[in-house]
């Protein structure tokens, strides 16, 4: 039996870490609720509304703990915490009861079937989903059965709050990568978990911007905390929640409607199916609940995951579907957590539409409806739920902004805890610029459709794309919003292959409004201030000019960007990175006076990717003396500023890459190059000056290269090699060599493609997991 000082020593060290907060391993917050567990009870998660059956209390106890001299200490352990908790849940009504199981650490895989998106929790003691008590647990229950989860350690020194966390991050890395697993499997808005450390427990509540744990208790002397909260925890406060945490805009599918889905969703697969997996397992797919303009909610039927942001816990924790609309029309829904200071993908998307609808507004009676930018995603429609859970608590009486009380405070007497829409662990530890910490949850439905840019057939076709992708950017760019982030993955090819528009760019998330960005600072938001704030760093003084920019130390409003930030300071995807972006981040400070990231480096980004493309592929031959490591460094995985800045301004000096019986394509990829190195900082000359890279010029060579006649009919085949001797004497490297080292660092990215010998597309898509 525990002694009190152990007890009382643990309590101490919950009480310093909730005054002085840390953080986990991936960067989430962290910080110990309440005086005691019954505290953060009340703190942490709503009573039920029906009263707490009676808390069991065998003759030996609920927890009959193992004695230390056990050999296999860590099993009995487990087995007895297992075992307590089914004590502990057998006064529960049916509908509320739930199976516990030891897993003893084995590793849980979530396998969503992207590329490249792989997790693995590895908990002690799994519980199902309530209603599924007969679940073989043990063998068979996937991240999708599973409603929460216990990590159990034999020591209390293993404690990771309680001691040094920087000697404990192992064990509260396992807790967090259990946890990602369950948020990104079920869509959980907040996850809990118990930890257990010898005789001492904490309860842990898990949300995308850091982790708000319980005092210790000694669970054997006190079952009934962990009763109360199992009892809580299984009877949420919102409506359609199955658990507490649970999204209530989401739900499972019937077996009808499921069956729906087959024949609805078989029309758009039928030519995509691989490994006859065109839709997810019931239990994966889910209906997304939105609200319309009149207020009326309405349905989308999630059932492929496009791609999936499974790093950590406390990213961003994006997931991409393929979606029916109950008309059984095909949209991309995105679910995503966002910073509460930065601007929503939706409202840049909004900017735009704004714009060109503005611009139309003389043509249409009444409203205008949703107009197409060639180039550009559409979006349908989009709702930020954290902003509206915000909004619906913020005028209550006892309402904060900042402080540690701000958790109470949220706890209305007639709305209870947050659903969860929107984080609250860094308001809670009372932090001034919670803004900046604190998430708030999107979903956008994108009516753009695409596939992916390895899936082109001509290389007349994979041209057109980047031209319509090139002219997309122009659009928004004209409409005041930077994309940010050109890479291969938010560059799709348009199904249609009869359409127009033969590709467009989506996803804004990196996006910033450069018209608000100069109008906030007193300066005119037309294009000749913000190319003189590119040149200077100063935009044209409007004729407001102090009354219409911001005074110094005055508030900044949570939709704007901070000063400099999302020019200054963003870079997109590394492995597209400008040259001007790697030569700021090698040297630590901007190439000269005044420079920001603009436009021009998004254009030269579009190139990296062709070039990428075409490498990846094994449809190039790689010239000019550049060799396997030279080729690593040229899209590098992990940042290597000075390494990438220098191989990709070498790369631009000279044409390096040629693709066979390709002349149209050889002579864009040339003249493209030569437009991106003239657009070098640091490196003009008087005979030969700097000329930023424009929409114009780029579109210029794109449509030059597309009228010019003699373009290939068939499908590029790969190359044998990727580096041929040439007159210097450059060592031939072998196509599969290559090829393997490409594969483990120089192009991991999630969605390559490779052909065989006949063209025909293969993917290294992994295979989901088989149904239990």
């Amino acid at each position: 039996m525990p002694t009190t000082r152990s007890a009382d020593k643990a309590q101490k060290s919950a009480t310093s870490s909730s005054r002085e907060p840390g953080r986990s391993h991936c960067g989430g917050e962290l910080t110990v609720v309440g005086n005691d567990a019954r505290s953060f009870l009340k703190q942490c998660i709503n009573e039920a509304d029906m009263p707490t059956p009676v808390c069991p209390r065998p003759e030996k106890g609920v927890f009959k703990m193992p004695s230390n001299n056990d050999d296999n200490y860590g099993h009995s352990l487990t087995d007895t915490i297992t075992n307590g908790l089914k004590t502990l849940v057998q006064s529960f009504p049916r509908e509320k009861h739930i199976a516990f199981g030891s897993k003893h650490g084995q590793r849980i895989p979530l396998q969503l079937g992207v590329p490249g998106c792989q997790c693995v929790g590895s908990p002690s003691i799994i519980a199902t989903l309530p209603l599924y008590p007969v679940l073989p647990v043990i063998a068979g229950a996937t991240w999708w059965d599973i409603s929460i989860f216990v990590d159990v350690n034999t020591a209390e020194t293993d404690d990771p709050i309680a001691k040094s966390r920087s000697s404990h991050a192992a064990t509260l890395q396992h807790i967090e990568e259990s946890a990602n697993c369950m948020m990104v499997a079920q869509g959980r808005l907040f996850v809990f978990a118990i930890g257990v450390y010898g005789r001492l427990a904490r309860i842990y509540r898990f949300d995308r911007a850091g982790i708000m744990a319980s005092p210790a208790f000694e669970y054997a002397e006190h079952p009934e905390i962990l009763h109360e909260f199992l009892w809580r925890f299984l009877n949420p406060f919102e409506y359609g929640c199955i658990v507490v945490g649970s999204d209530p805009t989401i739900r499972e599918l019937t077996d009808g409607e499921y069956s729906w889905a087959h024949g609805g969703v078989r029309q758009y697969e039928k030519d995509e199916e691989r490994d006859g997996k065109f839709i997810e397992r019931q239990d994966v797919c889910r209906w997304f609940s939105f609200r319309n303009g009149e207020g009326r909610r309405i349905e989308y039927l999630g059932y492929k995951i496009v791609s999936a942001s499974v790093d950590h816990v406390f990213g961003r924790g994006v997931v991409v579907w393929k979606a029916l609309s109950k008309g059984e029309k095909r949209v991309i829904i995105k679910d995503v957590w966002r910073s509460v200071s930065k601007p929503s993908e939706m409202s840049l998307y909004d900017d735009v539409q704004a714009y060109y609808q503005q611009m139309q507004a003389d043509d249409w009676e009444g409203d205008i409806p949703l107009l197409r930018v060639p180039g550009l995603a559409l979006m349908a429609r989009g709702e930020s739920l954290g902003e509206a859970e915000e909004r619906l608590r913020r005028p209550g009486p006892r309402a904060t902004r900042t402080g540690p009380a701000i958790l109470t405070d949220m706890s209305h007497r007639d709305l209870g805890l947050p659903t969860g829409h929107q984080t609250m662990t860094a308001r809670l530890i009372g932090k001034d610029d919670w803004r900046d910490h604190e998430k708030d949850h999107d979903r956008l439905v994108i009516e753009t459709v695409g596939t992916p840019l390895t899936h082109f057939g001509r290389t007349k076709g994979l041209v057109e794309a980047f031209r319509d992708a090139i002219l997309g950017h122009k659009y928004a760019f004209e409409a005041g919003v930077i994309h940010g982030d050109v890479s291969e993955r938010n560059i799709v090819l348009n199904r249609e292959t009869t359409a127009d528009v033969k590709g467009f760019l989506h996803d804004l998330a990196n996006g910033f409004n450069w018209k608000r960005f100069l109008q906030s600072r007193g300066w005119t938001n037309d294009i000749e201030s913000w190319i003189q704030f590119v040149e200077t760093g100063k935009g044209i003084v409007s004729e407001d000019g102090e009354q219409a920019g911001r005074r110094r130390g005055a508030p900044r409003p949570k939709d704007e960007p901070a000063p400099g930030n999302d020019c200054a300071h963003r870079t997109g995807t590394y492995e597209f990175c400008s040259v001007n972006s790697l030569q700021e981040e090698a040297t630590g400070s901007p190439p000269r006076s005044g420079w920001v990231r603009d436009e021009s480096d998004d254009l030269e980004a579009f190139y990296w990717v062709l070039v990428w493309v075409l490498i990846s592929l094994r449809l190039s031959t790689i010239r000019h003396n550049l060799g396997q490591v030279e080729l690593r460094t040229l899209f590098p995985a992990h940042p290597q500023h000075r390494a990438a800045f220098n191989v990709k301004l070498r790369w631009l000096k000279a044409n390096n890459i040629r693709v066979v019986q390709e002349r149209q394509l050889n002579t864009l990829l040339n003249e493209f190059r030569a437009l991106c190195y003239r657009n070098v900082i640091g490196f003009a000359s008087d005979a030969q000056p700097r000329v930023p890279l424009t929409h114009d010029a780029v579109l210029e060579i794109f449509n030059q290269a597309l009228e010019t006649e003699g373009w290939p009919e068939l499908p590029p085949k790969p190359e044998d090699k990727s580096v041929q001797r040439t007159a210097g004497g450059t060592r031939v490297e072998s196509q599969a060599q290559v090829q393997r080292d490409q594969e483990q660092t120089l192009i991991p990215r999630a969605q390559v493609h490779a052909r065989d010998d006949g063209g025909k597309r293969q993917t290294r898509r992994a295979r989901m997991a088989s149904n239990v």
